[in-house]
């Protein structure tokens, strides 16, 4: 059961991260076209609400523990999504 509840964690960050909105890294303002790569303004674009690498660490957190308790498909999804 507590396997299936990080399973599911780890599925919901994953798409959190995927489908959440770019904004200009200098007026803020959200990307409409995914043509577009750079801003009006100039700026670049980055990741409104979640960083990579908070995502990463978090995830690599959650793969220590699987490993420690031997939780093999937690294991197995965080490999499908390649975290090491």
């Amino acid at each position: 059961a507590i396997e299936m509840a990080l399973i599911e964690m780890c599925h919901q960050i994953f798409a959190a991260y995927a489908t959440q909105d770019l904004c200009c890294r200098k007026c803020q303002q959200i990307q409409r076209s995914n043509l577009d790569m750079y801003c009006a303004c100039s700026g670049n674009w980055g990741n409104k609400e979640l960083q990579a690498e908070s995502v990463r660490s978090l995830l690599k957190i959650v793969r220590q523990k699987a490993e420690f308790h031997g939780m093999r498909w937690l294991r197995e999804t965080l490999d499908r999504y390649g975290v090491e």
